[in-house]
């Protein structure tokens, strides 16, 4: 028998052996050849309004379907990474582990626990897994820099001794 492909089913039947003989062959059963993910590619991240935008592209699957994505967001401290499961959770929603793609506003990224400070790049890594298991973590993704347009200025007032009008 050469290779197996991956995705594909195989079917095996078993006996036993003794000294006195062999035993039926027992009911078939399948196996499925698959082997985890590969390793994602960089996760890329985009500013977008309020709000910084993870997306990935599918990695290969090793026969067997992807069912989830982790991504973790690096730290201010530029070593620590951390998963958002309340933006991001790429195990559970269907929706992000079908686009690829999930939306955290920047008030989370500027705060505990990433501390990504104004003008910052945003970091991230990926890893994917399949019901075999999980693929090996992605080098980081970057591309976003934390910048919006400030709020309209409020409280103005004309202060003659300091201002002049023309």
């Amino acid at each position: 028998m050469t290779g197996l492909t991956g995705g594909n089913i195989y079917r095996f039947k078993i006996e036993a052996h003794n000294a006195i003989g062999y035993s039926p062959l027992s009911s078939a059963f399948g196996i499925m050849a698959a082997s985890v993910p590969g390793t994602p590619n960089p996760p890329t991240s985009t500013a977008q309004g309020t709000s910084v935008v993870f997306s990935w592209g599918l990695p290969y699957e090793g026969g067997s379907p992807v069912t989830g994505y982790i991504l973790k967001i690096r730290f201010a401290d530029g070593l620590t990474y951390q998963e958002n499961d309340v933006y991001c959770d790429g195990i559970n929603s269907l929706t992000i582990i079908n686009t690829r793609m999930c939306t955290v506003p920047v008030t989370v990224i500027t705060g505990a626990p990433y501390e990504l400070p104004w003008g910052s790049s945003v970091y991230a890594t990926l890893q994917a897994f399949n019901y075999i298991g999980g693929s090996h973590v992605s080098e980081e993704g970057n591309g976003a820099i934390i910048i919006i347009v400030p709020d309209p200025p409020v409280g103005l007032q004309n202060v003659p001794s300091i201002t002049d009008a023309y």
